[in-house]
């Protein structure tokens, strides 16, 4: 059996239980099995990660690891994972204005909470 997310994009939050990740989710069904797919509030996650970043806020340990791994993979919780939860919402013409500016400023190494 195949289950695939379908939401708004930058709203799907990843599968938890017998799946994980972002994409579809492929398992056989021999027995039961409990599989949660979470949905964020693109803009909300937006503004709470950002402010994360700046040492404003928190967010939970569990949304950290899954926009990381939608993110840059680096096993850390930065600005990659903040542009590429950008690009997958609504507000995506903003991480492109981001980008500009890391790249001018000598890029986004040393941004980090």
């Amino acid at each position: 059996m195949t289950l695939t997310p379908t939401a708004t994009a930058g709203a799907f939050g990843g599968w938890s239980g017998a799946c994980s990740g972002f994409g579809p989710c492929q398992i056989v069904v021999s027995q039961a099995r409990a599989i949660t797919a979470d949905f964020l509030a693109p803009q909300l996650l937006i503004d709470t990660f950002a402010r994360a970043l700046l040492g404003e806020g928190s967010i939970a340990p569990e949304i950290a690891a899954q926009l990381d791994a939608a993110g840059n993979r680096n096993g850390l919780r930065d600005l990659g994972d903040l542009v590429a939860l950008m690009d997958h919402s609504p507000e995506a013409r903003f991480s492109a204005v981001v980008m500009r500016v890391l790249q001018r400023r000598g890029g986004a190494s040393a941004i980090r909470p």
